[in-house]
């Protein structure tokens, strides 16, 4: 079926395919590995604990189900510039690598213009309790813009918050770290996917999560899930959301 879809969106256009995989159990990671697909991310606790796998047991079945992101490209691969935050350059340019993608790594030498307002959609999945976030640009207030998103996303008892930044942005080099400020962290590139790449962020609002239950399959993978719970476990410490702040 994946190989059907993979002619379907390179006759349609597309540039590439996206792809979930459980972690609850290797196969679904080795099948995509071996239709080419690479890792270019983990979203931990993405799933509720409700999800039933036939024929197969789990322990700690309460816990919400981390899946590994994988991208495969169908189309040309066009050369883009992008900025890499400092602090995950150098992971960002090994999933660049590992995904075979060409891109010019660009360093931020002046301050950006700011719009009046910032745009940021926001996709909710009650049925999933998660909620993801795209930005399309950033205003003069964009902090103390996602602050409040965020604090209302808390107050309808949202549990994972993902929230996508363009790479073509200079200055989501320069604001990443103020957002993980308020508690965000790393969880991976999402390539073509914002007119352009993606960073991806997560955040888990009290949830219980054990990175010892998941099963990731390929040496890279390994690699790049240690890193994202390195990160996890570094910004546990930014639980309180500064709705004051504001970025200028």
């Amino acid at each position: 079926m994946k190989k059907m879809m993979m002619d379907e969106i390179q006759r349609k256009g597309f540039k590439g395919l996206y792809s979930r995989a459980v972690t609850v159990h290797e196969a679904s990671q080795r099948a995509n590995v071996k239709m080419g697909a690479k890792e270019t991310g983990f979203i931990l606790a993405h799933s509720p604990p409700t999800a039933i796998f036939k024929k197969m047991t789990t322990e700690k079945s309460y816990q919400r189900r981390t899946v590994a992101l994988f991208y495969i490209g169908v189309g040309e691969d066009k050369l883009q510039e992008v900025y890499l935050p400092p602090a995950h350059e150098h992971i960002l340019k090994k999933i660049y690598e590992h995904a075979d993608l060409n891109r010019i790594f660009k360093k931020v030498e002046k301050k950006g213009q700011f719009y009046t307002d910032s745009i940021i959609n926001i996709h909710v999945l009650p049925e999933m309790s998660s909620a993801f976030l795209r930005v399309e640009r950033y205003g003069k207030n964009f902090l103390r813009e996602l602050a409040l998103k965020v604090q209302d996303l808390f107050q309808h008892k949202i549990e994972l918050i993902g929230i996508d930044l363009p790479l073509k942005d200079p200055e989501t080099a320069r604001i990443c770290a103020e957002i993980e400020k308020m508690g965000f962290f790393f969880s991976g590139l999402m390539p073509e996917y914002l007119d352009g790449d993606a960073l991806r962020l997560q955040y888990l609002n009290n949830v219980a999560f054990d990175p010892d239950i998941v099963d990731v399959y390929s040496d890279f993978g390994k690699e790049l899930f240690n890193y994202i719970v390195g990160e996890w476990k570094s910004h546990q410490k930014f639980i309180y959301l500064r709705s004051g702040a504001s970025y200028q």
